[in-house]
């Protein structure tokens, strides 16, 4: 299990973090999140409460998500389907 989170990030209480991921300077995770296998959140990004990121997901820089959010991979279209 091999993971890098930069030591400016804060992360929330009760974050679930997958294998391989990457969490670059200044990410700010809110509560009761779920971060998958391979995710990479460049620099600055900030996440609400309650998220979840799924397999794969890359978030580019100075991003902003409100709570209760979703997100996943492009190229693994067939597990979002029925959703």
């Amino acid at each position: 299990m091999n993971r890098f989170i930069d030591e400016s990030a804060k992360i929330g209480m009760n974050v679930t973090l997958g294998n391989n991921v990457v969490i670059m300077a200044g990410v700010q995770i809110g509560n009761d999140c779920l971060i998958g296998h391979n995710v990479i959140i460049h620099p600055d990004t900030k996440i609400g409460n309650a998220c979840r990121i799924d397999d794969g997901t890359i978030i580019g820089k100075k991003t902003a998500f409100l709570s209760t959010q979703y997100f996943y991979s492009a190229n693994r279209p067939e597990r979002h389907r029925n959703r």
